[in-house]
């Protein structure tokens, strides 16, 4: 794949950091309700960037730069969530191993020469999760039960759309190394 510098510096792409920035600014403050919003701003922001992206008519390398930049992401969040002790740590485990899987899946199949995609169960899991472990810190932060109930209850719904995105990215590993 070649990239040119208007790949790079898109509006998509540009989106794309902002929302990480914003993530990982929030995760770094997560213990505050204004860490809370900015995260939560951050990964609001992240819904556009594919929007922009079809509407600009970007290329895979902006897809590549918006699915590596919500696993850096998910990287700062979990264990920041983690520490402080927000959400139980058998949903930050399972969050962690279907991402790690996934990442594991999408490399093995380039690997073997085939072109892994990302699919809408892989975006709606990822959005689940996130959501999920956004209203477990905003209602630690502020000390409102009702909303850590509704991210547990979320992040049970988002097992299905993460099951379904694993075992999609599982049939993208071709048995043996496609020629190029």
């Amino acid at each position: 794949m070649k990239i040119t510098k208007a790949d790079v510096l898109s509006l998509a792409n540009a989106t794309s950091l902002i929302g990480l920035l914003m993530t990982i600014w929030g995760s770094l403050h997560i213990h505050t309700l204004t860490g809370v919003l900015i995260l939560g701003t951050g990964r609001f922001i992240d819904l556009f960037d594919g929007k922009i992206a079809r509407a600009t008519h970007t290329s895979r390398f902006g897809a590549a730069v918006d699915a590596t930049f919500d696993k850096i992401g998910l990287a700062f969040l979990v264990p920041a969530i983690w520490i402080a002790h927000i959400a139980p740590y058998w949903l930050l485990l399972y969050i962690l191993a279907q991402n790690a899987l996934n990442v594991i899946f999408s490399l093995v199949a380039t690997a073997r020469h085939a072109k892994p995609t990302s699919s809408k169960f892989g975006k709606h899991a990822m959005f689940l999760q996130q959501i999920s472990l956004g209203f477990y810190a905003l209602g630690n932060t502020i000390d409102f039960r009702p909303f850590t109930v509704l991210g547990l209850i979320i992040g049970i719904a988002s097992i299905y759309w993460a099951v379904r995105a694993t075992y999609g990215y599982f049939k993208m590993v071709p048995e043996k190394p496609t020629t190029k």
